[in-house]
């Protein structure tokens, strides 16, 4: 299965949501924890930069963090 098929099935379909709720899901609990206890990380560093400058929202670094998740698995997995 891949997230790219044009017409994946009913099946494919719920299996491909529940995956993005649960890396979201894991991305706030990683960000919780990076800002109960920062790490060298880009997680922390983008948290930073959110305090310094509320640049960010949280949904910013959620999407950005999962946006080079997917790029790393779809250039590795090719």
């Amino acid at each position: 299965m891949s997230i790219f098929e044009p017409s994946p099935g009913a099946a494919a379909v719920r299996t491909n949501r529940v995956a993005a709720v649960e890396i979201l899901e894991y991305l706030e609990r990683a960000m919780a924890e990076r800002r109960a206890r920062p790490r060298d990380d880009l997680i922390t560093d983008l948290i930073a930069e959110q305090a310094a400058a509320g640049a960010l929202s949280d949904a910013e670094i959620r999407v950005n963090c999962l946006n080079l998740m997917l790029g790393g698995n779809v250039t590795t997995s090719a």
